[in-house]
């Protein structure tokens, strides 16, 4: 997997017709994605691509199910690392709010 980090207005190109752009950052955890591809490229959010592999996994198909397993354990292990992340800014936001520790920038304020 590439991973790329990019600022506001930043894009990149996936095969010279499909551009995903990073429009701007929503909150801590979310931000706004552009796509701009041809009509007849498919663009699903991730959640509906993997109902769709289930149903066909559901259906019988037999490679729908392998990969439907592998998306599974991936999103498994996402929401792993996700919930580790949570949790470790809310002790330290704990731990600024009782004045243990002093925020590292300011804009994050004791309440």
């Amino acid at each position: 997997m590439l991973i790329i980090k990019l600022n506001e207005g930043d894009y990149v190109m996936i095969g010279g017709s499909i551009k995903v752009h990073f429009d701007h950052k929503v909150s801590r955890d979310t931000l706004d994605l552009g796509v701009e591809a041809p009509s007849d490229v498919t663009v699903l959010r991730g959640k509906l691509y993997e109902e769709g592999v289930a149903e066909l996994a559901k259906a019988g198909d037999k490679e729908a199910l392998l990969l439907y397993e592998k998306l599974k354990k991936a999103h498994k292990e996402r929401r792993h690392k996700s919930n580790i992340r949570r949790r470790r800014r809310q002790k330290q936001e704990d731990r600024i709010s009782v004045g243990e520790i002093k925020p590292y920038n300011s804009s994050v304020t004791a309440q």
